[in-house]
């Protein structure tokens, strides 16, 4: 499997986890803002704080997210058509607004090359 299908995958698990962190979140939050009228034991509360739901998905969207941000760092780095203050924004990018960035990066990697060093190493590897 090429390392931009991993990319690719890693970016839409990310993504969907993300969304299912955001509904059990906005759940959770909504149950203890309704629930402050009567009184709550401290473990029910705890309960939902940490809920299969969000362990889950919130361990889903950390290391989709992590796998993505490096993979796109390192198509970045590795790219001889970028120059250096390019490859610089393109690395904070991804370390600061690394959702952002990974959509850019899919809409423009095929049309800039940004892959064009994997496919090459690929080529290389497999004799052709």
């Amino acid at each position: 499997m090429s390392l931009y299908r991993i990319f690719v995958i890693a970016f839409i698990v990310s993504a969907l986890a993300l969304a299912v962190f955001l509904y059990y979140y906005v759940h959770m939050i909504t149950h203890l803002v309704m629930a402050t009228s009567t009184p709550r034991e401290p473990e029910a509360v705890f309960r939902e704080l940490f809920s299969p739901g969000i362990i889950i998905s919130g361990i889903l969207l950390g290391i989709g997210s992590l796998l993505y941000r490096i993979l796109g760092i390192v198509f970045i780095a590795r790219n001889p058509l970028l120059e250096g203050g390019e490859k610089v924004v393109w690395i904070l990018g991804f370390v600061l607004l690394g959702l952002i960035t990974g959509i850019v990066f899919m809409a423009t990697a095929s049309k800039r090359g940004l892959t064009a060093t994997e496919n090459k190493q690929e080529q290389e590897d497999s004799g052709y």
